[in-house]
């Protein structure tokens, strides 16, 4: 079960991976040389030898104190703070070397009758327009809003596609909270991968999100192939009591 960061404006900001050095203060480099935070995908090299980080849809980041494959095979979307280097790229477009990083919960859509409804509940939620709420390098990535109790309750997250036959890119966000629908409001980060969805010639092909609000039905579209990378704001992330999968 992988467990989502959420974002607590008033806390501590993202913790330091284990298997590289970010974290060091005696590196030569000053809190002014970081950069702000970005959201990027983490993908392997066709080798699985290391990682290599996709800003946005064109520009690639090489982190050379990232050792491995911090997060696995499967391509996940996270947000880093990075300074920029001059070692070499390699075949990516820029040197840098990792400050922060942290996962963010990514899955892939799932096939409408796949899970039965009430599995995938219909518990309400909020979607935040923020930079962060985006369709970029192929991924879904939303920034929400939910009830907690706090008490470790597992949410269930899913986009559901095809749940309209007349339009492939609709998809619908649903939420399971198991119960837990009283509490404070807190906020959350989820990717999907949308490479499972049919391929567009349109370059302005739109999806649309549909999801259940506290206020009822509501919908936004995206770009599919929109492009946007980088916030002129940090946005720490802390640890949360509510996991979800």
């Amino acid at each position: 079960m992988k467990r989502l960061k959420f974002l607590l404006v008033a806390l501590v900001a993202l913790f330091c991976v284990g298997n590289f050095s970010a974290c060091n203060t005696d590196d030569g480099y000053t809190i002014g040389d970081i950069y702000p935070m970005a959201l990027v995908t983490v993908k392997p090299y066709a080798d699985l030898s290391s990682c290599y980080f996709q800003l946005d849809n064109t520009t690639t980041l090489y982190p050379v104190n990232v050792k491995g494959l911090p997060y696995g095979t499967t391509p996940v979307r996270a947000l880093i703070e990075y300074l920029a280097v001059d070692d070499d790229p390699k075949d990516c477009d820029r040197a840098v070397r990792v400050a922060k990083m942290t996962e963010i919960l990514t899955k892939q859509p799932v096939a409408l009758g796949s899970i039965t409804q009430e599995d995938l509940g219909n518990d309400p939620l909020e979607i935040v327009k923020d930079w962060v709420t985006l369709v970029e390098d192929g991924f879904l990535t939303l920034r929400f809003s939910t009830v907690s109790s706090g008490m470790g309750v597992t949410h269930f997250l899913n986009l559901v596609k095809g749940a309209n036959p007349d339009n492939p890119y609709e998809v619908h966000l649903h939420h399971n909270a198991y119960g837990d629908v009283a509490g404070d409001m807190v906020d959350g980060l989820v990717a999907f991968d949308l490479s499972s969805l049919p391929q567009s010639s349109n370059p302005n092909q739109m999806i649309k999100v549909v999801w259940n609000s506290f206020s009822g039905k509501k919908s936004a579209e995206f770009p599919l192939y929109g492009d946007s990378s980088t916030s002129g704001t940090p946005m720490p992330v802390a640890e949360s009591s509510l996991g979800i999968e």
